[in-house]
């Protein structure tokens, strides 16, 4: 009872842990096209109509100087505002700020990052290396001890990995073709780490 309520915990955790992570995505390759959005309500909480709200940005280079300056967004009937900068040939991290006038929001700043952040990058490697190394001591883990749970700890470990990875790629690797390939690869091995080990431990009775 206590190896199954180690497991049941452990996958919450990181059912609501690895989405939490990945939710902030607002990083574009360098040659992309930069498109940026936001949502626009009105004081009554209702969603903005484009034709009588207007909505302006103005952003900054990753060295604070002007990119644009006021610039009108595009509106439509969903309530959210888009503007395209185009292709931006300076990486880092830019800063924005959204204004729309009589709204709920008022003035909205975001950053986004055009190629790759260099602090971004090092918080993404020792995740990326996190969520991989800790399924690989689960399974030794289970080997050593002869416990079946540790390995399908693991699995659970890469199979939510499988969604920050979806969203964040594989360190700057824009193949998309293989990044998909590895993502599914990982997530075959951690769900035939789940079904293989907890298929013998029903047959044993032990879950």
């Amino acid at each position: 009872m206590k190896n199954k309520l180690i497991i049941l915990t452990l996958a919450i955790l990181l059912l609501i842990g690895i989405p939490i992570v990945s939710a902030d995505n607002n990083t574009f390759t360098a040659g992309d096209i930069i498109n940026v959005w936001t949502y626009c309500m009105e004081l009554n909480n209702s969603k903005c109509d484009y034709h009588s709200t207007s909505c302006e940005i103005t952003a900054f280079y990753p060295n604070t100087s002007w990119l644009t300056q006021q610039s009108l967004m595009q509106g439509n009937a969903s309530g959210f505002y888009n503007y395209s900068f185009g292709v931006l040939g300076v990486n880092g991290t830019y800063s924005a700020l959204v204004y729309c006038n009589n709204t709920e929001e008022g003035a909205i700043n975001f950053e986004f990052i055009v190629g790759e952040d260099e602090d971004l990058y090092d918080e993404t490697f020792w995740l990326f290396v996190f969520l991989l190394l800790v399924p690989m001591i689960m399974c030794i883990l289970g080997y050593i001890a002869k416990d079946k749970y540790f390995n399908i700890i693991a699995g659970m470990v890469l199979c939510c990995a499988c969604f920050y990875f979806r969203d964040v790629g594989f360190l700057g690797l824009s193949d998309t073709f293989i990044t998909q390939a590895a993502i599914t690869v990982i997530a075959g091995v951690g769900l035939y780490l789940i079904v293989k080990n907890g298929y013998d431990l029903i047959m044993e009775g032990n879950l």
